[in-house]
């Protein structure tokens, strides 16, 4: 079928995987993207389309199982990707109701 030379698969046409293959072309890598299925389908398909760092019950349990340094590594990481997609939304201009609550 032919062959392609990238330095970068991203596998999965998720939100995650696109969001990935972007920040890696933006980085100035040629990134491919592999789907087996529909784009955006699958988990991403399937979610609420919202963008949180807060997970509840799940912190609970993370403090538990991990501590809380693990847990607060954890949160840190999630509101990061909050501000991330904000910024990509503002700067891209992309349409989409984004809202901060």
């Amino acid at each position: 079928r032919g062959h392609l030379k990238t330095q970068a698969a991203v596998v999965g046409a998720g939100m995650a995987g696109v969001l990935t293959a972007y920040a890696l072309q933006q980085a100035g890598l040629s990134v491919v993207v592999l789907e087996a299925g529909r784009i955006a389908g699958g988990q991403t398909q399937n979610t609420t389309a919202k963008i949180t760092s807060q997970h509840g019950l799940f912190y609970q349990k993370l403090i538990r199982t991990a501590g809380k340094d693990q847990a607060r590594l954890y949160a840190s990481a999630n509101e990061s990707a909050v501000e991330e997609f904000e910024t990509l939304i503002r700067e891209e201009q992309i349409h989409c109701h984004f809202k901060r609550l």
